[in-house]
């Protein structure tokens, strides 16, 4: 069980960096924006890929990883160590600055293979997890031939990612809605370890959870990056049990995020939203006993959530024998 940012943080990549620590998170990220708003930008960063430049994710990892230094947060029972995640664009949202949704198809496929080498570059620098976000994939309703180009790209984009020891994990984050057009099987044969899915807006992304071999992990982006509104822990603690029994799938493989970029909130607010992360994954790993104790009692008591408030049960016990 673990909690990771979902998305972009509202600073440079070493206040980011601390921030995240200083919350307690055990998986961090450079904090950067991986998919810039403006087309102009993400046009220059296409460029960049597509001559060979990268993308600048070497780097922003590089730089994480120093300012990280071997520093370790408070886990459940002991002290864990901290590991850095790259993060980059997927092909498909940036296919996106190049025209229309039937151009991105093959566009994709070339990107696809351009982000093959920004992954096989990070192994090379010691990265061991390298996140792909894909925010604008909800098109790909609009045909199979659109699908088939989807996963053609993230193919490409997976040929990099090593075998054995010295394979890296990727981890695919589909935000912004429900994906179910993809489907399981097909999301399942790509080389993905693990998959981000945004809880918030696409719940019907349950299904695919569920039909999700048990050897994938499943990252539940539980919570809201879009508002300043708190988090409950007891939504993300039931989020991550339910992905945890999908599958067989245990807690090991199961973590929190947010549903994408935290960019858009005040400091304040996105570090609150950071610790109501760090506090849904604390009390997920708890053992049962403890869980239901550290929850609302009307969400763990049918009788106290049908009167909208909790009162201990003062019925005497039955007896066994009636």
């Amino acid at each position: 069980m673990f909690a990771m940012l979902g998305g972009a943080f509202p600073a440079d990549v070493e206040s980011a960096v601390d921030a995240q620590l200083d919350a307690g998170l055990e998986l961090v990220t450079d904090g950067r924006e991986t998919l810039p708003a403006a087309v102009g930008a993400r046009a220059a960063l296409l460029d960049d890929l597509l001559a060979g430049r990268g993308s600048g994710a070497v780097a922003a990892w590089n730089r994480a990883e120093q300012r990280l230094a071997g520093r370790a947060v408070a886990g459940p029972t002991v002290a864990v160590a901290v590991a850095v995640a790259a993060t980059m664009p997927g092909p498909w949202s940036l296919a996106a600055a190049d025209g229309g949704v039937r151009v991105r198809g093959a566009r994709a496929i070339e990107i696809g293979e351009a982000l093959g080498d920004e992954v096989a570059a990070l192994r090379a620098a010691g990265c061991t997890l390298v996140r792909i976000d894909e925010p604008t994939a909800l098109d790909l309703a609009a045909g199979a031939d659109l699908v088939a180009a989807f996963t053609a790209a993230h193919g490409r984009l997976g040929r990099a990612s090593g075998v054995g020891d010295d394979a890296v994990h990727l981890m695919l984050a589909l935000t912004g809605g429900s994906h179910e057009t993809v489907g399981a099987r097909a999301l399942a044969d790509l080389a993905y370890a693990s998959f981000l899915f945004d809880l918030v807006r696409g719940p019907d992304d349950w299904r695919l959870i569920a039909a999700m071999p048990g050897d994938r992990g499943i990252v539940c982006g539980g919570v809201d990056a879009a508002t300043p509104i708190g988090d409950a822990p007891e939504v993300l603690a039931w989020a991550a049990h339910y992905a945890a029994s999908t599958g067989g799938r245990g807690l090991a493989r199961v973590g929190l995020a947010t549903t994408g970029s935290l960019a858009a909130l005040d400091i304040a607010a996105a570090l609150g939203k950071v610790r109501s992360l760090v506090e849904g994954a604390r009390i997920a790993a708890l053992p049962r006993d403890e869980l239901a104790l550290a929850l609302d009692p009307r969400a763990v008591d049918m009788r106290s959530a049908a009167l909208g408030r909790w009162d201990p049960d003062v019925r005497p016990a039955r007896r066994p024998d009636r």
